[in-house]
C-alpha cells in the first residue's frame, strides 16, 4: 500500500471510530455499567484488595488485571477531560463555544457520559485490529496483496457485529483480540518468545482469549526450542505476578490460578447462556443447569468431553506436517478450535464467538468461499448479540429472532461450517 493510501485508510478508521462513539452513546449493556463502577472505584480507591471487596452498585470484579488497568486509565482520562473542558469554559468567552460547553459539561457529568468515554478504548481497538488484519494479509502474501488486505480490514471494521459489540453493547472484546492478533503476527514470523508473551497478555486482558490459544501452543510445541520454553515460563510467571500484585498483594501464583480459572466460566450456571451453539438444539433456551444429568452424566461433562474429543481430532490432523506449517493451516485450525469451543463447551455466552469470527475473516484471503462464510458468521453473531437484549428496539427483527426454529437453523449453519472446515483441514497436504 502506498503511503498516501495508508494514511487515507487511517483517516477512514478514525472517522468510523468517531461515528461508532456518536451513534452508540445512547445505548449500553449492563456490562458497561459494571465497567463504569469498577473504573470509578479504582480511580478513587486504588487497586489494593480490589478482587476481595464488593464494589458498590456492581458485582465483584472477576476480570483479569489488564482490563482493570484500562478502566482505571479511562476513568482518569475522563476526569482530566472534564477538568480541561471546565477550565476552557471559564476562560473562553466566545458565545458559541460557551453555549456548547454549557450543554456538554452537564451531559459529561452523567453516568451515560462517563460510560460513553469508557467505550473509547474498545472502539480504538477495533480500528487497530483492522490495521492488524491488513498487516496479516500482507504478511501471509509476502507483501503482495495490499488491496485485499484493505478490503478485508474495511469489512471487519464495518461489520455490524463488531460495530454492535463495542459501540452499542459497550464490551471490550476488541482489546484482547488486539493482543491475540499481534501474537499471531509474531507467530507467523517465527518469533515464538514474543508471541508467547503477547498471547499471555491477551489472556490476561480477557479469559475468552484462552479458547483461541490451542493452535498457538501446537505451533510452539512443534517449532519452539526448549530454551524458548524456559524463558517463556520464567517471563510469564514474573509478568503474571507483577500484573496481579497491585490488586492482591501477598498472593501467590496458586491463588492467581484459582481466581483466573474460577472466573473463566462466568457467574451463570445454566448450560445455555444465550449462545447460538449446539446445546440450543436439544435444550432451547430453557434454564437447564450445567450439572443436569443425562444418562448419569452431567451436561457440563458432556460438553467438555465433546470439546476434548474434537480437540484430539483437530490436533491429529494439524500435526500431519513433515516440513513446514503453512499460514493457511495455522489460521484454519485456529478458526476450528475457536468455533469448537463456542459450539460445545458449557456455560459459554454469545460473545465467546468473537475469536472464531476473527479467524474466519483471516481465512477469507484464501478463497471467496471463506468470505461468504465470514459474512454468514458475522450476521449470525450480530443476531446472537441482539437476541434477548433487543436494543435498539426493532420489532420485525425481534419477531424473527424470537422463533426458536430460526435460531436452530443458524446453529446448524455454524455446525455445517465447522464440518466444512474440518474437511478442508483433512485435504490440506501434509
Amino acid at each position: 500500500m502506498r503511503l498516501n493510501k495508508y494514511r487515507l485508510f487511517i483517516v477512514f478508521l478514525l472517522l468510523i471510530s468517531f461515528l461508532k462513539l456518536y451513534f452508540g452513546y445512547p445505548y449500553h449493556h449492563e456490562d458497561a455499567d459494571q465497567f463504569y463502577y469498577w473504573g470509578k472505584y479504582l480511580a478513587e480507591n486504588g487497586f489494593s484488595q480490589f478482587y476481595q471487596i464488593d464494589v458498590p452498585n456492581a458485582t465483584r470484579a472477576n476480570y483479569p488485571p489488564i482490563i482493570n488497568y484500562v478502566l482505571f486509565l479511562t476513568r482518569k482520562f475522563y476526569l482530566l477531560l472534564h477538568e480541561v473542558i471546565w477550565r476552557l469554559h471559564l476562560r473562553i468567552s466566545f458565545y458559541y463555544f460557551r453555549r456548547n460547553t454549557s450543554l456538554f459539561i452537564p451531559w459529561l457529568e452523567t453516568k451515560l457520559g462517563a460510560v460513553t468515554i469508557n467505550k473509547i478504548p474498545a472502539i480504538l481497538a477495533d480500528a487497530i485490529n483492522s490495521l492488524l488484519i491488513y498487516k496479516l494479509v500482507v504478511l501471509v502474501s509476502k507483501g503482495k496483496r495490499h488491496k485485499l488486505g484493505i478490503f478485508l480490514a474495511g469489512i471487519f471494521v464495518l461489520s455490524p457485529a463488531v460495530w454492535y459489540s463495542s459501540s452499542i453493547w459497550g464490551q471490550v472484546d476488541g482489546l484482547y483480540i488486539l493482543g491475540a492478533l499481534v501474537s499471531l503476527i509474531f507467530l507467523l514470523k517465527e518469533r515464538y518468545l514474543i508471541s508467547m508473551l503477547l498471547l499471555l497478555l491477551s489472556v490476561l486482558t480477557k479469559p475468552t482469549a484462552i479458547y483461541l490459544a490451542p493452535v498457538f501452543f501446537l505451533v510452539y510445541l512443534k517449532k519452539a526450542g526448549w530454551r524458548t520454553w524456559v524463558k517463556a515460563f520464567f517471563l510469564a510467571a514474573v509478568t503474571v505476578l507483577l500484573l496481579y500484585y497491585p490488586f492482591a498483594p501477598g498472593e501467590n501464583l496458586r491463588w492467581i490460578s484459582q481466581f483466573f480459572f474460577g472466573s473463566l466460566g462466568g457467574p451463570l450456571g445454566q448450560m445455555v447462556n444465550n449462545a447460538f451453539n449446539f446445546w440450543v438444539l436439544p435444550l432451547g433456551f430453557n434454564d437447564f443447569p450445567s450439572t443436569y444429568k443425562v444418562v448419569g452424566i452431567s451436561l457440563d461433562r458432556l460438553g467438555y468431553g465433546l470439546y476434548f474429543l474434537g480437540a484430539i481430532i483437530l490436533t491429529s490432523f494439524f500435526l500431519r506436517v513433515k516440513k513446514q506449517m503453512s499460514s493457511k493451516k495455522i489460521i484454519l485450525v485456529g478458526f476450528l478450535f475457536s468455533l469448537l469451543a463456542f459450539l460445545v463447551l458449557p456455560k459459554v455466552h454469545e460473545r465467546y464467538f468473537y475469536p472464531a469470527l476473527i479467524f474466519s475473516l483471516l481465512l477469507a484471503q484464501f478463497g471467496k468461499n471463506w468470505l461468504v462464510i465470514y459474512l454468514l458468521l458475522s450476521s449470525i453473531h450480530f443476531f446472537n448479540l441482539y437476541h434477548f437484549w433487543w436494543i435498539p428496539s426493532f420489532e420485525p427483527l425481534k419477531l424473527f429472532l424470537s422463533n426458536i426454529m430460526i435460531v436452530k437453523i443458524m446453529v446448524m449453519v455454524e455446525i455445517a461450517i465447522f464440518l466444512y472446515g474440518v474437511v478442508k483441514l483433512v485435504k490440506e497436504k501434509a
